[in-house]
């Protein structure tokens, strides 16, 4: 990644995000591990655990396949699921150093009305947004972007 080019990838799958409750992520985690590794370079899944939800973005045909496996062994399911989102992966590792990543990204996509759902890891930041809003996001990022040029891969 260059000082002044972020670029980022728009990954092939749809999304859904789910809520469950804490407690979940013991049936959950034995069912998520093949996830752990990926069968393409740009495979992206995310849980994140709290004392108040547990969070899971994954692909949309793998939150039905983990609804119907874990209702029928312990009747654990979604609180709520937000389906139909696209992801962009921001290619990175990004330094810990840099300062407003994210936020010019996402300033930009709020200057166009559109809401995000991010997730960081240790290397770098994923963008997702509602698969409609895929083009506007991208258009967004090429009109808004004043600090840095934006380079989509799809």
């Amino acid at each position: 990644m260059s000082t002044n080019t972020l670029t980022l990838s728009l990954l092939s799958d749809t999304y859904t995000i789910a809520k469950w409750k804490p407690a979940a992520i013991v049936s959950l985690w034995p069912l998520l591990l093949p996830l752990t590794e990926p069968k393409t370079p740009k495979s992206f899944f995310s849980l994140s655990v709290t004392h108040e939800e547990a969070s899971l973005v994954v692909p949309h045909q793998i939150v039905a396949n983990l609804q119907s496996q874990l209702e029928l062994k312990t009747k654990d399911f979604p609180l709520s699921t937000e389906e139909g989102y696209a992801a962009f992966m921001v290619h990175g590792p990004l330094d810990f150093a840099l300062v407003g990543i994210l936020a010019q990204l996402t300033t930009a996509l709020a200057k166009e009305s559109i809401s995000v759902f991010a997730v960081s890891t240790f290397n770098t930041d994923y963008i997702l947004v509602k698969k409609d809003k895929a083009q506007a996001a991208i258009d967004a990022w090429k009109t808004h972007s004043n600090s840095f040029a934006v380079n989509i891969i799809q």
